[in-house]
């Protein structure tokens, strides 16, 4: 498994994700999938691309995952080391990493300027 991020949140795109076509013709639970392998991705930085593993880590028989996985695995693109990423999650990373750095540079300036009291 790989290392936990120490990003703590990032900014969920309901629209993207809403809009994304693929997305239109799944079903319920191909939906569903679809959200907590993205969520495993943004948790482990990437997510093991076997899915006897997937099934293991979501809590779900290999059965179930199987028959939802066949289109939504289709979306996440070999990173290396037999594991897979989702190109609008690894957005989503690095985008919460820039912004974690500059409010580390800030801080290191003193932080928020304070309001003039008066």
């Amino acid at each position: 498994m790989a290392e936990q991020r120490d990003i703590k949140w990032v900014k969920y795109r309901a629209l993207e994700y809403l809009a994304n076509e693929a997305r239109i013709h799944y079903s319920l639970a191909e939906r569903g999938l679809l959200v907590e392998l993205q969520d495993l991705n943004r948790v482990h930085g990437s997510i093991p691309a076997e899915g006897k593993t997937l099934a293991r880590l979501l809590y779900v028989p290999n059965r179930d995952f199987n028959r939802a996985s066949t289109r939504v695995l289709k979306e996440f693109v070999p990173e290396g080391d037999g594991r897979l990423t989702h190109q609008m999650v690894e957005r989503e990373l690095a985008e919460a990493a820039e912004y974690i750095e500059r409010q580390r540079r800030n801080a290191k300036k003193g932080g928020r300027p304070k309001e003039p009291t008066g």
